[in-house]
């Protein structure tokens, strides 16, 4: 009778792995959940981003009339001056007028691109989540992004569609 009592005060092997398993499972989907919960952060931070940038432009056309123009690589120049991601956006005519205390850099690496003949302008980002509705249809062809992809575009309120 003894030894019936000592089997019987634990688990069984067999019991031990479904638990296991169980657990392993339950983490994968947190996990999983974590992670496009982090990626559909950052897609948000882009896109917030690329508007106040929009807003600092539009500021910088009411002073000036006209858009700033846009570098090979995809920064912003005006007045000689090439404002770099995560600088200041000013006037270079009169310093003390700031259209962006820094022009955002993308979270996560990655770059925003910008373009602009001066009549108008297009900002270019790339997403990471592939189901994002805001995600460019295929086949668009972004030359400013330079050897990036980018699906992600906002442009000046006188282009009537950024995709065309």
């Amino acid at each position: 009778m003894r030894e019936k009592q000592q089997n019987q005060q634990g688990f069984t092997l067999l019991e031990i792995l479904v638990v296991m398993i169980i657990i392993g499972v339950l983490v994968a989907m947190g996990i999983n959940s974590y992670l496009s919960a982090q990626i559909k952060s950052r897609d948000g931070a882009r896109k917030s981003d690329l508007r106040q940038i929009t807003e600092g432009l539009e500021m910088y056309y009411n002073d000036k009339s006209e858009y700033p123009a846009s570098t090979v690589d995809g920064q912003i120049e005006s007045g000689g001056v090439i404002f770099e991601w995560g600088e200041s956006f000013y006037d270079p005519d009169n310093i003390n007028t700031i259209y962006m205390s820094e022009l955002p850099t993308s979270p996560g690496g990655g770059s925003y691109f910008y373009q602009s003949d001066g009549t108008y302008y297009y900002l270019f980002a790339l997403l990471e989540n592939p189901n994002d509705p805001a995600i460019l249809a295929d086949g668009y062809d972004s030359t400013a992004c330079g050897d990036t992809e980018c699906n992600f575009v906002l442009s000046s309120p006188n282009v009537e569609d950024p995709t065309n």
